[in-house]
């Protein structure tokens, strides 16, 4: 997947559709929710995307290869079940890179991360971290058409260990890190982007 710092090849209308969607504050789409969860954010803008891929040595004017995909920690607190006391809750967070080829819209993981545990109250949340995966476009994928998204999954453990609530979301901004420059992108996907120059 190479990644030019001066051309945009092409958006796809559900793309656009996605990026017009967006408030300036939604840093997340496609959020689903099961079972008793707490608050949580990805507070995210198109100005500090919290998702960033990095790229490898120019390989060709203004071109490199996409190497890897850090992803910032998302925001998580325990429910508040009772407002007399603290309650806390152990939690979990990962991310998985998924690809396709376009024209097709079928997602497939191809690398996920490790999964962070974490104790989270009602009042402080979560100790998380960022996370990193390798995707070494130039073996990993072969053409301009593919487009990478990422998926977040959080889970509330209950006192046993098993799941008690789940949210997943896929990361709606992207900072993409090439061999020739940074810059930020609103397009949902890591693909091919416009610099600002």
């Amino acid at each position: 997947m190479l990644r030019s710092v001066r051309t945009l090849a092409f958006i796809p209308a559900a793309l656009v559709f996605a990026i017009l969607a967006a408030s300036p504050v939604a840093a997340v789409s496609a959020v689903k929710t099961t079972g008793e969860v707490g608050n949580w954010s990805f507070d995210e803008t198109q100005e500090s995307p919290l998702v960033t891929c990095k790229g490898g040595p120019e390989v060709a004017p203004d071109y490199s290869y996409m190497k890897s995909v850090k992803v910032k920690p998302p925001t998580v607190f325990a429910a508040d079940r009772n407002s007399e006391k603290v309650d806390s809750r152990k939690v979990t967070w990962k991310f998985e890179l998924q690809h396709t080829v376009l024209p097709s819209t079928n997602w497939k993981t191809v690398k996920s991360s490790a999964v962070q545990h974490a104790t989270a109250h009602d009042n402080l949340a979560a100790p998380f971290s960022a996370m990193t995966v390798a995707f070494k476009a130039n073996h990993d994928s072969a053409t301009t058409a593919d487009e990478i998204r990422v998926k977040v999954t959080i889970h509330w453990l209950k006192p046993n260990g098993s799941v008690e609530g789940t949210v997943t979301f896929l990361a709606s901004y992207y900072g993409v890190i090439s061999g020739v420059g940074n810059f930020t992108s609103g397009q949902p996907w890591c693909q091919e982007v416009a610099s600002a120059g």
